[in-house]
């Protein structure tokens, strides 16, 4: 329908803005609305953070089957990926298990710890700190393959029963089967930053004592360069 058609929406109100010139004010009602929100969104949570995620997802999805397909992908996606290590190993067969978990490619970065830093250098260097998660399932890899070779075999698939006991042999060559529940450190890195890097900042924050989301009117200043 033209009426949730972002792109046409947009393109109505670059036409409105052209013609009428600086007199009026053009109206962004149809483009709102191609988003999904009514006139009571438009006053909670909608902000430029919102808009510039349901944009850039829309050119995206315009893009498929063309010559610029992914293209926003490849101008505007940040890569992460978070890697887990044993917290405070007691000996070396410990100390070498990792596990990496990779992103998909997403944009705009949002970028958290804003209350707590001066800036945006400052608050890049805080979200790659290592987090401890207590209690984790280091062997959840081990677990899964084991209940699918069970399940395998009450079905008779021979054929799943061999990849996963390969899958097992690979795991536990690799000394990754894990020790069970432990503490590890869980840390983000990036694996590709785009060649435009749109930032979010997470100024919504959960306030416990009121039971709502407030947002954070600290100062967080940004220079001219950013040094990654």
């Amino acid at each position: 329908k033209r009426e949730s058609d972002v792109m046409f929406a947009l393109q109505c109100l670059i036409v409105r803005l052209a013609s009428e010139g600086g007199d009026r004010l053009a109206s962004a009602r149809q483009l709102i609305a191609s988003f999904g929100w009514d006139s009571d969104d438009t006053l909670t949570q909608q902000d430029v953070g919102e808009f510039v995620q349901i944009f850039l997802d829309t050119i995206e999805e315009n893009m498929k089957g063309t010559q610029a397909e992914n293209g926003v992908s490849k101008l505007f996606a940040c890569v992460e990926c978070y890697v887990d290590r044993l917290h405070k190993p007691s000996n070396e067969r410990m100390r070498s298990w990792v596990r990496h978990r990779d992103t998909p490619p997403h944009w705009p970065f949002t970028l958290h710890h804003i209350q707590e830093c001066e800036g945006v250098e400052e608050a890049f260097e805080k979200m790659c700190e290592p987090d401890v998660i207590e209690d984790f399932n280091t062997s959840d890899d081990k677990d899964e393959i084991s209940k699918g070779i069970k399940k395998a075999r009450e079905k008779g698939d021979k054929d799943a029963v061999k990849e996963l006991e390969e899958m097992m042999e690979k795991l536990m060559a690799e000394g990754k089967e894990g020790f069970g529940k432990q503490s590890i450190e869980r840390r983000l890195c990036f694996k590709s930053l785009p060649m435009v890097l749109c930032i979010n900042l997470q100024r919504l924050q959960f306030c416990p004592q009121r039971g709502v989301a407030i947002k954070i009117n600290s100062r967080f200043g940004f220079g001219a360069t950013l040094d990654l």
